[in-house]
């Protein structure tokens, strides 16, 4: 099917802790002159782009419309999967040896992580050094514009940057100096997202909404965000699976994620994340799926635990707090969500092990019910089961 233009008066403009977030169909082709709006000066960037992208429309839009504004541009080697300390460690490398004043990320959470920590490190020290808040980020880091290409991590408004050592853990970085300076949502550029990757990324960011509105040190702005993700998320993510080129639906998809990362970003994330987290390091498979299956097993628990604190979030995507999981685990049925983990060998203890660990262990300390390891055990087994 034909890809549409997204529908009048979806353009969009907000300000979120330092960050411009502009939306709006074929923003990306105006980038320069979006990045001078942003108070960006830079005569050579550093372009850091998912592998996906490399001679697609989407990277090839950015690279043109900065070429045409006399930028001078280098596209650093696509980003794969996610990101490593290594592979931030290398892009830094490649922006100070360019003379990058600042860095343009297109892609998904992954790449805009990628980026946003390897500003950091292009002015001093290693990705590792930042892992856990070990170090303080340096207050000079380059500025970075995010153009997001999927609808899933609000990365683009996050102090957030996630990246894996060299064992496979996921380790987070965190501080107001990794915030992008300027996050560009242009639907055109998730236009070519296939139907799993569209899902997986939408369900994560549903899950932000969910996690930050019943976050312990959630706010009355978090809330705001979460619920007006939740509801955005859930009517126009169906819309968007039945009609792929539909771009008002990706655009609502899109502040949605957004929203929710403001969400996360001013609260955080619960332990349906500190689980996810931990069944990536051991079995790697995409973060939104994984997200969606823990929130699928621990839903019921939270929700008895807390009813008054998802009283909200229920009402946003229509239901009540006890219809709640069901409610969540039809709409996984309903977009025929992969349920399959592939948990053969790996025993519930291994995975609640992984929970405990310093990076996971913040994420279930702010869940509305906190969990015992036996508890957790329990509804982990049929999860691995599956």
């Amino acid at each position: 099917m034909a890809e549409r233009k997204a529908p009048r008066g979806v353009e969009r403009r907000l300000e979120h802790e330092g960050t411009l977030v502009r939306m709006g169909g074929g923003l990306a082709a105006g980038l320069p002159g979006l990045l001078t709006e942003a108070g960006i000066g830079a005569g050579r960037v550093l372009v850091v782009a998912d592998a996906f992208l490399v001679g697609r429309r989407a990277l090839d839009v950015v690279l043109d419309a900065l070429k045409g504004a006399g930028i001078a541009a280098e596209t650093a080697p696509g980003i794969a999967g996610e990101p490593k300390a290594a592979t931030v460690d290398g892009l830094a490398g490649r922006a100070r040896t360019f003379g990058a004043e600042a860095l343009v990320a297109v892609g998904g959470g992954s790449t805009l992580d990628a980026a946003k920590l390897a500003a950091a490190v292009a002015v001093r020290g290693r990705a590792i050094d930042y892992a856990l808040c070990a170090s303080p980020l340096p207050a000079d880091a380059l500025p970075v514009a995010a153009l997001p290409t999927t609808a899933g991590t609000g990365s683009e408004v996050t102090r957030t940057s996630v990246v894996s050592d060299a064992s496979g853990r996921k380790l987070w970085a965190w501080g107001d100096g990794l915030r992008p300076r300027l996050a560009v949502l242009d639907p055109s550029l998730t236009a070519s997202l296939p139907p799993d990757l569209t899902l997986w990324t939408a369900l994560d960011a549903l899950s932000h909404a969910i996690e930050a509105a019943t976050h312990a040190r959630r706010t009355d702005r978090a809330v705001a965000a979460a619920l007006e993700a939740a509801a955005m998320i859930v009517a126009s993510l169906e819309r968007v699976l039945d009609d792929l080129a539909d771009l008002g639906g990706r655009a609502d998809l899109l502040w949605g994620s957004m929203q929710a990362g403001r969400a996360i970003d001013l609260a955080g994330c619960t332990a349906p994340h500190a689980l996810a987290h931990a069944l990536g390091s051991l079995r790697p498979a995409h973060h939104g799926r994984l997200v969606a299956l823990a929130h699928d097993a621990l839903m019921a628990p939270n929700v008895e635990a807390a009813p008054g604190l998802f009283a909200s979030v229920a009402g946003a995507v229509g239901t009540d707090a006890e219809g709640l999981p069901g409610w969540f685990s039809d709409l996984l049925a309903r977009t025929r969500l992969d349920r399959g983990f592939g948990g053969e060998g790996l025993g519930a203890g291994a995975v609640v092990a992984a929970m405990l660990t310093p990076e996971n262990r913040p994420m279930l300390a702010a869940n509305p019910k906190s969990y015992s390891t036996d508890e957790l055990e329990r509804l982990v087994a049929p999860l691995l089961a599956a």
